[in-house]
């Protein structure tokens, strides 16, 4: 074993993994490059809301085929504009950093760590008990 086994790459996580996580809860627009919570995905509490759409983020490189998927990370103004949170989302932030299932990177953007993935499913799987 070398080093370079432990390099956690996003190109492990499969576009089944993602979809057997996400689906019914978002779709994807891709002409408009946004991704659009479903009835099922309204429903779930705030911080399962944000950790599907942050991993649904992690899926625009199997729906975007030509040109440059968008950021997989967002902001707390942009994701709480999207979730329809608001300001509120911030303390939903803080408390998914503090568990270590999302990252703040230094351009201010959150974003699910390639390792953490499973980690998030797994929370999903468990319901909407956050």
């Amino acid at each position: 074993m070398t080093l370079s086994d432990l390099i956690i790459d996003v190109d492990k996580i499969t576009e089944e993994t993602l979809e057997s996580a996400l689906k019914g809860y978002v779709g994807y627009d891709p002409s408009q490059r946004i991704i659009i919570l479903t009835p099922e995905g309204r429903k779930l509490n705030q911080i399962n809301k944000v950790l599907v759409f942050l991993l649904a983020q992690k899926g625009w490189k199997f729906v975007i085929k030509e040109g440059e998927p968008p950021q997989e990370g967002l902001k707390p103004k942009d994701l709480g504009k999207l979730l329809s949170l608001g300001d509120s989302i911030r303390p939903v932030l803080k408390k998914i950093k503090d568990k270590g299932l999302i990252y703040l990177q230094k351009d201010g953007a959150y974003v699910i760590p390639n390792n953490m993935v499973l980690e998030v499913i797994d929370t999903l799987k468990k319901g909407n008990n956050g």
